[in-house]
């Protein structure tokens, strides 16, 4: 009996540990697996931020490239920015409502994160928007881009009576009560105005709700309606076509319009010149890339928003090619 009792017991505490065992397995198992799915992640995460970084790098060089190359062999003393640069046009694309958003697939490599590799890239000319510290000079320009006076009003305020000093960010009007009550300010306001430069705006790419803004004569609003859509060939107004230097910018664009008469033409340039200045070429640009890692069940992104000035003359600067750059803002949007 006694030693049916001890092989009894030794049986149960066998059992046990076993049991145990088996436990301590399915743990160790679960959390491995755990820490696989993780390091996978954290894996497609490093990959989508190089990703990104490098398509913030390839659109620089794109830029350089451009700047590099003369814009007609012809005469290659012209230099001049416009939507049909390649910087601007996505390759093998056609123009679309935002021409300036390309897409770069990228060959997975093996031994990897497997699925779908890409960068998507956008370049946009910062130079197609209201300079801010011009726009808060004039309580009319900002009025005439957000057709609210008082909130227009309230930014002036803001900047010659509270904050005594140039407002930097358009982050700062958010706090204002007209842009808290009325959201959509924010999006006219960001959209439409650029801190990240001082003048001129380039007039091959200018937005046309900038440049009435600019202009704040509503008289003039249907002509620039009308050399806007010539210069950027929408709603089959034929081909899109651009100005080659400042002093013939007006009889360009005035031919591209098929308008007979250039005086109004010249008269609304020398408007907007006394006001912001304007040209035919950029040195500012705003860059976004998302690198995309592809995981067995889902995708990790990574964004990054770049400002970078070509042809910087500052101290600071990294060469891209023989151009050399300044990145102005850098943002790791995640």
């Amino acid at each position: 009996g006694r030693g049916m009792t001890a092989r009894g017991s030794i049986l149960a505490i066998a059992l046990w540990v076993i049991a145990a065992l088996a436990a301590a397995a399915v743990a160790v198992s679960s959390y491995l697996s755990t820490e696989t799915r993780l390091t996978r992640y954290h894996l497609a995460r490093a990959q989508a931020r190089a990703w990104a970084k490098a398509g913030v790098l390839l659109a620089m060089q794109r830029l350089a490239s451009d700047a590099m190359q003369p814009e007609d062999a012809s005469q290659p003393e012209l230099t001049y920015d416009w939507l049909g640069d390649d910087w601007a046009v996505p390759p093998d694309d056609a123009r679309q409502t935002d021409p300036s958003r390309w897409h770069v697939e990228v060959a997975p490599i093996p031994g990897m994160v497997s699925g779908a590799h890409r960068v998507v890239i956008t370049v946009k000319d910062e130079e197609r928007l209201l300079p801010l510290s011009k726009a808060l000079l004039d309580v009319d320009i900002v009025k005439s881009l957000l057709e609210d006076p008082e909130a227009a009003q309230a930014l002036i305020e803001y900047q010659d009576t509270i904050k005594r000093a140039k407002v930097v960010v358009v982050e700062e009007a958010w706090a204002l009560p007209p842009f808290q009550a009325r959201p959509e300010l924010k999006t006219v306001f960001a959209e439409h105005v650029s801190p990240y430069t001082d003048g001129p705006v380039n007039i091959n790419t200018l937005n046309p709700e900038a440049w009435k803004a600019i202009v704040h004569d509503p008289a003039a609003n249907a002509l620039i309606d009308a050399l806007t859509q010539a210069r950027d060939g929408a709603r089959g107004v034929g081909a899109p076509c651009h100005a080659t230097s400042k002093a013939t910018a007006a009889q360009e664009l005035a031919n591209c319009a098929r308008m007979g008469d250039v005086m109004p033409v010249s008269q609304l340039f020398n408007s907007l010149d006394s006001v912001v200045g304007f040209d035919v070429k950029s040195s500012t640009f705003s860059i976004v890339a998302e690198g995309l890692a592809g995981l067995s069940n889902t995708d990790v992104r990574y964004r990054i928003g770049a400002i970078v000035q070509r042809n910087a003359s500052s101290a600071r600067t990294m060469m891209v090619g023989s151009v050399p750059f300044r990145v102005v803002a850098w943002r790791e949007l995640r």
